[in-house]
């Protein structure tokens, strides 16, 4: 039995849960948006947007360094008082909250329609978001040591598959190598930076974790083998379909993985990757659920939250399944609320706080 001193998790829990909760954003429709908006340039949106988001992580590094053992949401109530605290914690949680809702109902429809069309949509969401609860109940510890015994499984078979996928790539579908331009590419890759904005959250629950080295050893890790990984996607996507074939296919990771096949007598092996992908959403759910109802009760001062769990579990059932088809979840409530609504917030709050701080003599003490 785990002592309490104990129950914290170590740079290797935290490195797993980051590459599981961050690295499968290549298996939604996010990719398929990119290679509209930049073209056969996509794959270079992570790195940017990766640089983006990492100016603000470095204030917020800095801010847990100085504060020590207290999580963000506690940091932002020390810096600017009770009110701001409570509003700038309820605005990181309609961030988390909202994105839980509409990747899961996105999620929901890539299994619907590419696996189970037979089985109704609502189903299967509820089924998801049980799975994510019974995780996410457990409590961090578990959700962390969870994607420690699946992560390198998982990442070996999408390491396969990029292997089997390797001699039907054109390399010569990366060129023009800067796709619809420039500037497109720098555009989209501040409007998406939230696509890497998920390690801010991690700083809400940092007292789960050891010490302030482990959590920025471990963060600053998976944070570039996530970028790598989506990288390396991104650019299997463009050289297997191509660019004019690729704006017409939502569910590029999808097909890929039914159309590989293994030797003469092994096809259609859609299923192995499709066991492996539901665990990794599974994890990535549990931990989307545990840290937006965290922020919530942070910010209204609630020590035990985990009985929010099944009730906000159940909401994002109720409210990801108002949309009533993919493209208005996914293109208007994913692109044009959440993401334009998120990325300004995100990158300006550490520094933000961080001035305050310094303006008010916070690291001189």
């Amino acid at each position: 039995m785990i002592q309490p001193s104990d129950r914290k998790l170590g740079p290797r829990e935290l490195v797993t849960v980051i590459i599981l909760t961050m690295g499968i954003k290549f298996s939604d429709m996010t990719p398929t948006i990119l290679f509209k908006e930049v073209g056969n340039a996509a794959w270079m949106v992570p790195i940017l947007a990766g640089c983006i988001m990492f100016i603000p992580f470095i204030f917020l590094l800095v801010l847990l360094k100085h504060y020590k053992d207290q999580g963000f949401l506690d940091i932002i109530r020390q810096v600017v008082g009770e009110k701001l605290a409570f509003v700038f914690g309820m605005m990181l949680f309609l961030i988390a909250f909202s994105s839980t809702i509409v990747n899961s109902r996105s999620y929901t429809d890539i299994i619907n329609t590419m696996f189970f069309p037979d089985t109704t949509n609502i189903n299967i969401y509820i089924l998801l978001m049980v799975a994510s609860y019974f995780v996410a109940n457990r409590g961090f510890l578990v959700i962390g040591y969870t994607a420690y015994l699946t992560a390198p499984y998982i990442k070996a078979v999408l390491a396969l598959l990029v292997i089997l996928v390797i001699p039907h790539l054109n390399f010569d579908y990366l060129f023009p190598i800067f796709g619809n331009g420039v500037g497109e590419i720098a555009l989209n890759s501040l409007v998406y930076s939230p696509i890497m904005g998920d390690v801010l959250f991690f700083s809400i629950v940092f007292p789960i974790f050891k010490n302030y080295t482990a959590f920025k050893k471990a963060s600053i890790a998976a944070y570039i083998f996530v970028i790598v990984e989506l990288v390396i996607f991104y650019a299997t996507f463009i050289m297997y379909f191509d660019y004019t074939g690729i704006k017409h296919i939502p569910y590029p990771f999808q097909e890929i993985t039914r159309s590989v096949e293994v030797g003469r007598f092994l096809s259609n092996v859609e299923a192995l990757f499709l066991g492996f992908w539901s665990v990794a959403t599974v994890v990535r759910f549990a931990v989307y659920l545990y840290i937006s109802v965290a922020t919530f009760a942070y910010s209204l001062k609630i020590k035990e939250f985990e009985p929010l769990l099944l009730p906000f579990g159940a909401l994002t059932v109720l409210l990801g399944s108002i949309p009533q088809n993919l493209i208005y979840n996914t293109l208007i409530l994913r692109v044009q609320y959440i993401l334009n609504a998120s990325w300004i917030f995100l990158l300006i709050l550490p520094p933000l706080i961080w001035t305050i701080a310094k303006l008010k003599g916070e690291f001189s003490k």
